[in-house]
């Protein structure tokens, strides 16, 4: 009598952008969809030299700990430098950006499944129906980038600016808010870019599209947006901001510097003035509001003083959510032909330096909001996010039910004393 195969279960690990995290859950709902089960399948990352290299080491890990599984490696850092991911002993199966949502690609026996993005192509970009054990959606509108800033390799491994149809995102919103999710965020490589032509018109249609989404789809409680550029205005979205409270106040924006010789030596199409005048009226339209951002220190031609300035300028805008990025050397990008470099040291104190920076804004922000009436949406253990993204804990409820939105006071700022993490704690309100 034939001994019965016990099926393994599937494993799906995401690193790197939000991004990454949509698709994951699409590849996750399409793998179990086929019915296949034994795989492994590592969505990687190539954003820096050390995403990359944790991509390496994910990958080694987990095969090591489930030698009986499939391991099926996609994403970025397989775009970017495919031979390295085909030498591995560890990766069974290899599928390249621009086939990783196709069934065809995880039916297939063909161990490398691969295009690069010299010819004409388009992602796929599928409908999901909702996210396992989120309060919140991330739903991609739009894919790649036509931008070509000096430092970055997104381009070349996710190809050009692509737009998903309104009427396919505002049907996959309604989805997942049927399956309970109260909060969608819009996630893509370049949002503000989405639906138009960015070398043609520079005018935003993302805050006009919010305006639709918040319209179409009543039930849904909260709309947030990811990572934005700060090079284009909206006005649509200032006024969201100002009128709608369904319009989550947390802006994020890839400011990446605030010197305008390193913004120039990036590429980027902000200036150190504009992205000011932006954020202070980001702030005067929403008092409340969050700002985030992303930073790079150490950039190539990089002097003290330039980073001081971009250090006096989020000290000065009190920005309290900031990704400090320490410059990584990506092969394929035209800041690798910018001469001197920054050593890596230095880039590492610049690093700490900005960061303490930050702790510092965010400390002081976190204390102002005490006093205030705001929401939570709770995720587990009594903590979740208010409405402007700060991480809070309800302290006078038991078992509260989590998924749900409660209102409360902020009470208290407390910090962990090992990992320095700030949590506000606030009470119920009738």
């Amino acid at each position: 009598m034939c001994e019965k195969k016990e099926s393994l279960e599937n494993k799906f690990v995401s690193l790197g952008c939000r991004l990454n995290y949509f698709e994951s859950e699409l590849i996750k709902s399409k793998v179990n969809k086929l019915g296949i089960d034994g795989v492994i399948v590592v969505n990687t990352c190539t954003v820096t030299k050390e995403a990359h290299k944790q991509s390496i080491q994910n990958i080694k890990k987990l095969k090591k700990e489930n030698p009986n599984h499939k391991m099926i490696v996609t994403g970025c850092a397989v775009q970017s430098n495919k031979n390295e991911f085909e030498s591995m002993k560890e990766v069974d199966k290899i599928i390249g950006n621009s086939d990783k949502l196709l069934d065809s690609s995880f039916t297939s026996s063909d161990r490398i499944i691969f295009n690069d993005f010299t010819k004409e192509n388009s992602f796929l970009i599928d409908k999901i129906q909702s996210f396992e054990n989120r309060c919140r959606a991330f739903i991609q509108i739009q894919q790649g980038c036509d931008h070509r800033c000096s430092f970055c390799i997104i381009p070349a491994v996710r190809g050009g600016s692509k737009s998903l149809a309104i009427d396919d995102i505002v049907s996959q919103i309604k989805q997942v808010v049927e399956k309970g999710h109260l909060e969608v965020v819009l996630t893509g490589v370049d949002i503000s870019s989405w639906n138009r032509d960015v070398f043609a018109n520079n005018d935003s249609k993302l805050g006009c599209f919010c305006k639709v989404i918040l319209k179409e789809v009543f039930k849904l409680k909260r709309l947030r947006l990811s990572s934005m550029d700060p090079a284009i205005l909206d006005n649509d979205i200032f006024d969201l901001l100002k009128n709608e409270e369904r319009f989550m106040p947390h802006i994020h924006l890839s400011l990446q510097s605030m010197n305008d010789s390193v913004l120039r030596n990036m590429g980027r199409r902000h200036s150190k003035g504009f992205a000011t005048e932006y954020i202070q009226k980001l702030k005067e339209i929403n008092p409340n509001i969050t700002i985030g951002a992303d930073i790079i220190v150490g950039f190539p031609r990089e002097s003290d003083e330039q980073f001081i300035d971009t250090c006096e300028s989020i000290k000065e805008l009190a920005i309290p959510l900031v990704h400090v990025f320490a410059y990584s050397e990506r092969d394929g990008t035209k800041a690798m032909e910018i001469k001197p470099s920054v050593p890596l040291e230095l880039r590492k104190k610049r690093s700490e330096y900005l960061r303490n920076i930050v702790e510092e804004n965010k400390k002081n922000f976190y204390n102002n909001q005490i006093g205030r009436n705001t929401t939570i949406l709770l995720e587990k253990n009594n903590m979740g996010y208010t409405d402007n993204y700060c991480l809070s804990t309800i302290v006078n409820g038991e078992s509260l039910t989590h998924s749900k939105i409660y209102n409360v006071e902020i009470i208290e700022l407390e910090t962990d004393v090992f990992s320095n993490a700030k949590i506000l704690k606030a009470k119920l309100k009738n």
